[in-house]
């Protein structure tokens, strides 16, 4: 029976719900870190030790595609390395003893965070924003404490003869490397909503929207994106600046990274509609 051979039935006024044609899209993550992201490679070299340090993207981080659902495989960006490695030396005429060489690697995997709602989108348990209806959104995953990676640490051995002594003799020493890395952010993540209002700022934050996303205007990837058979949605997106730093023994090299992520965000206008 249709709704208004129900109406007409029961010869009443009902309130009945009409949404817009575009899609309810489920949740969509991404990440990007954009242009002024540095390489973060290169080699410290401290008493004939090399720290060699670099970054590695992870598979599908970029975010930037135009099908929201790929941005699933990039809630991380990549992961941090460094390598120390070095070797000992030994005089001439060292007698039972030998020069040791020794390396080490230690890794920190940058955050995996998404961009958590509520509403939620259909593929969690909803139908998204409406117009006019506060919606919240926070940062899962992390919360802003600093992370250190385990301590990479070599021993190296060297020999030496005391040429002094009669007979000469010979003795070593040991010398311990480390090298380690964390990251911490240094300040508040930072929202865009998709619309042309103002930002948030903090790891929960909330948003009224006051057009349904299929009124937005693609092509973007950091406001509103276009899905073929699903419609115009919004892209919530935060960023966190984060300061990663490498330390090798009691020295640091420090490195600014702006880490984002997006989601696809379906906002739905309801009407009502009274019939007789």
């Amino acid at each position: 029976m249709t709704v208004r051979q129900l109406l007409h039935t029961h010869a009443s006024i009902i309130l009945g719900l009409l949404v817009s044609l575009w899609p309810t899209l489920a949740l969509a993550v991404g990440s990007d870190t954009g242009a002024a992201v540095p390489t973060n490679a290169g080699t410290q070299t401290s008493s004939g030790v090399n720290f060699d340090y670099w970054f590695v993207p992870a598979h599908g981080g970029g975010g930037g595609t135009a099908d929201p659902d790929t941005w699933d495989a990039a809630q991380v960006s990549g992961t941090y390395y460094v390598t120390i490695s070095g070797g000992g030396t030994a005089d001439a005429d060292a007698e039972n003893c030998t020069a040791s060489n020794d390396t080490a690697t230690t890794s920190l995997e940058l955050p995996a965070m998404s961009a958590g709602s509520n509403p939620s989108p259909q593929r969690e348990t909803g139908l998204g924003g409406i117009v006019n209806d506060r919606a919240s959104f926070w940062v899962q995953g992390y919360g802003g404490e600093e992370r250190q990676s385990p301590q990479a640490v070599i021993n190296i051995r060297s020999c030496h003869v005391n040429g002094g002594a009669v007979p000469p003799t010979t003795t070593s020493s040991t010398a311990t490397h480390t090298a380690s890395i964390s990251y911490r952010p240094t300040s508040l993540p930072s929202w865009t909503w998709g619309d042309s209002s103002g930002g948030g700022s903090g790891y929960s934050s909330g948003h009224t929207y006051q057009t349904s996303s299929g009124m937005c205007d693609p092509p973007s990837i950091t406001t509103c994106v276009d899905v073929p058979g699903r419609g115009r949605l919004f892209v919530v997106r935060f960023g966190i600046p984060l300061e990663v730093t490498y330390h090798f023994d009691d020295n640091a090299v420090g490195f600014p990274r702006l880490e984002f992520r997006n989601r696809a965000f379906p906002v739905r206008e309801v009407q009502s509609i009274v019939e007789r």
